[in-house]
């Protein structure tokens, strides 16, 4: 259990860097990968992951958000930010998940981008790594 929870926190702290090791089938790619990762965690297949993307949007302008990969809602919750002076500004929170399958198995940068009416951008990274679920191991009986 502990070496899990080790896996976890260093894969939440890990940004992809540039590393190419002959014969593996993910090197880094920065056309793939544009900007630090947001997000790293481990899915098992068979498993899904669901998380959330909140967006800022200063002008109170809807937006659309595109990525690869993974299902992201069309249709945000969206709040008005009280702390916003002139009352326009507002939060859209986008559900996304990802169930993989076998073939998945490997890293994936997903990137997500999101843009307003006007063209106006933001891009992140996302790191999922998808492994086939290992049984549980005894190691001993006493």
């Amino acid at each position: 259990m502990r070496a899990l929870v080790i896996l976890i926190l260093a894969l939440l702290t890990f940004v992809p860097t540039p590393v190419v090791v002959p014969g593996d089938p993910f090197i880094f790619d920065p056309a793939l990968c544009p900007s630090p990762a947001m997000l790293a965690v481990v899915v098992p297949v068979g498993g899904s992951y669901a998380g959330s993307l909140d967006v800022y949007e200063r002008d109170g302008e809807g937006v659309v958000v595109t990525a690869s990969k993974i299902t992201v809602d069309s249709v945000p919750i969206t709040i008005k930010d009280s702390t916003d002076p002139l009352g326009l500004a507002v939060i859209h929170t986008f559900n996304w998940g990802w169930a993989p399958t076998i073939d998945d198995i490997g890293l994936h940068y997903i990137n997500v981008v999101v843009s307003d009416p006007l063209g106006a951008k933001d891009a992140r990274t996302l790191v999922l790594l998808i492994k086939v679920n290992s049984p549980p191991v005894i190691v001993g009986c006493r």
